[in-house]
């Protein structure tokens, strides 16, 4: 069976909670010199629910990321920037007015090879649960996977949520935007021995 790294597990838990905290820390920055600013998921009216394709919230970091011109969505539902795919991301929103962000995708799925032109499936095939697919990712098929087979690794890794995450590594947009003309430079220490 295939189950996530102690190491993204540790990331997937600690990396969010560094990511609260980072939130929270912007929010404070910005409040502190005269804007508003919130962290929608820190919110009491933010909230996870479920229907019949799986769980779904009423804010989603992924969404705002691609909003802000940071990326496309993938096969497995994942966000695909030009750092790859492999990432956490967080928002805030505030009425502080920026620079935008030149938005550089043709449309909510053009970095992603499978919809650019069918070449890579990979995420299908490091996909241990079945719940991708040429039509997409199922998430009862992902959450169950989760909950019900590796489950485990809760206690096993001390931590508070696993997260799979398998099909988010070894792919061709695990470090960068497959689709980018040119590549990025790995940051020394995420490269691969």
């Amino acid at each position: 069976m295939l189950i996530p790294a102690r190491f993204w597990a540790y990331t997937r838990w600690h990396g969010e909670k560094f990511n609260e905290a980072l939130r929270q820390h912007v929010v404070e920055i910005l409040t502190g010199m005269g804007y508003l600013a919130v962290a929608p998921v820190s919110q009491p009216y933010f909230r996870v629910d479920a229907n019949e394709k799986g769980a779904y919230s009423n804010w989603s970091e992924r969404h705002v990321a691609y909003a802000a011109g940071h990326g496309t969505f993938s096969l497995s539902d994942g966000f695909v920037t030009e750092r790859g795919i492999a990432h956490r991301c967080g928002s805030v929103v505030t009425d502080l007015v920026m620079t935008a962000s030149p938005r550089t995708a043709d449309n909510p799925y053009s970095d992603c090879l499978f919809y650019v032109d069918g070449s890579c499936k990979a995420c299908i095939a490091r996909c241990p649960a079945g719940a991708i697919t040429e039509n997409g990712h199922d998430k009862i098929k992902c959450q169950a996977y989760q909950r019900d087979d590796i489950g485990y690794l809760l206690k096993e890794y001390d931590v508070g949520v696993t997260g799979c995450g398998l099909c988010q590594v070894k792919v061709p947009c695990e470090f960068q935007n497959p689709t980018s003309p040119a590549p990025i430079p790995m940051i020394p220490s995420m490269s691969k021995p």
